[in-house]
């Protein structure tokens, strides 16, 4: 398998994962109790700063907050996506000469 293949195959893997996988960690993070925390008063802020706003702001508003939830996904997705390379990474260093690496990845 020439290394372009092996990319895209990597590419398709990481893609049908991360759905799963960022919908898993949001799942952990509402158990959270200090994230729940700082997700209620974000949310407290957002709606006093958008009663104060006059109608016209209010839309600016919302598009921020969506820009600032796509920012937030595509952050997420990187770590989650550099996760699985650096996995694959170490492990061809533990085993150089192995032509073919098992991947074991446990989802807690």
């Amino acid at each position: 398998m020439d290394g372009k293949t092996e990319a895209m195959g990597f590419e398709k893997f990481a893609a049908a994962c991360e759905v799963e996988r960022l919908q898993q960690f949001d799942h952990v993070l509402e158990e959270c109790e200090e994230f729940t925390r700082c997700v209620k008063k974000m949310e407290e802020l957002y709606e006093k700063i958008k009663s104060a706003l006059p109608q016209d702001m209010v839309v600016n508003l919302m598009k921020y907050s969506d820009a600032c939830v796509w920012q937030r996904t595509l952050t997420r997705t990187f770590f989650y996506r550099s996760g699985l390379k650096d996995g694959a990474l170490l492990s061809r260093m533990l085993a150089p000469s192995s032509e073919f690496i098992r991947l074991d990845i446990n989802v807690v």
